[in-house]
């Protein structure tokens, strides 16, 4: 009787080990972040740039864009947090969603998805960058809702003005890495704020084009050959005081 006594309290205290252990019939659900998306940037010609927030304990994440917001498509199982979507149709909207997983037992153990967002595809050099020295000079972009400058009572957005300086140039310089073969935009007097002044590029400082803006002239467009340019710099050659000139849809080509 003893041993049937001790044999039962033995059972009793694996049992209640087991339970202590948190040892159950019912497994512990494995849970995995999702990830946040961060903004899309354009690091190049027809190229989006997406990246994401760390999951705690993530094995890796899947990457998934879209054309519509409705059809997905997965693009890249990764253990990074950046990818860079390259060979995109131009002037396309794109969507990006993302999750994260874990492997529990040889199997892939998924989070919700993040935040979903998107950017249209660009050759557009203010899609691509900012001038890394300035003077004088207003950006505009047409996905950051920023509003319109007008030439020739037409409105223009992806670029910039230049105007307003009493004492020294207006400019714009650009850092082109020498990646690209051409440049080609549309500039001319902002309406009803200009008067004549000389529109001077210069290519890795070489002035190499200059274009005389009168007062009442339409917008021009021109390409400018920018092989093996690195610096690029739009500069008015004359103070422009109460003066604005646009300088717009700026493409780049290789």
């Amino acid at each position: 009787m003893k041993k049937i006594l001790s044999v039962l309290l033995g059972v009793i205290m694996t049992i209640s080990c087991m339970s202590g252990l948190g040892i159950s019939a019912k497994a512990k659900k494995v849970v995995v972040n999702a990830p946040t998306m961060s903004a899309v940037t354009v690091p190049d010609i027809n190229q989006l740039k997406v990246s994401w927030s760390k999951s705690a304990g993530a094995k890796g994440y899947q990457l998934y864009y879209s054309t519509n917001g409705k059809k997905w498509k997965k693009l890249t199982t990764t253990t990074k947090r950046s990818y860079t979507h390259k060979k995109l149709k131009e002037n396309t909207k794109y969507y990006y969603k993302v999750r994260a997983y874990k492997v529990v037992k040889g199997s892939k153990k998924y989070s919700k998805y993040s935040n979903i967002v998107t950017r249209r595809s660009s050759r557009y050099l203010i899609d691509m960058m900012s001038p890394y020295a300035s003077n004088y000079c207003t950006e505009y972009r047409s996905w950051s809702n920023s509003d319109k400058f007008y030439m020739g009572g037409k409105g223009y957005t992806n670029g910039f003005t230049l105007g307003d300086s009493w004492w020294n140039s207006a400019f714009a310089a650009f850092n082109l890495k020498g990646k690209y073969s051409s440049i080609t935009f549309t500039f001319g007097p902002v309406d009803n704020k200009n008067d004549s002044n000389t529109l001077e590029l210069y290519s890795d400082d070489e002035l190499i084009q200059s274009y005389n803006i009168d007062a009442n002239d339409l917008p021009k467009t021109v390409t400018i050959d920018t092989k093996n340019a690195n610096k690029f710099e739009f500069r008015m050659k004359d103070s422009t005081a109460y003066d604005y000139y646009g300088i717009s849809n700026i493409r780049l080509s290789k």
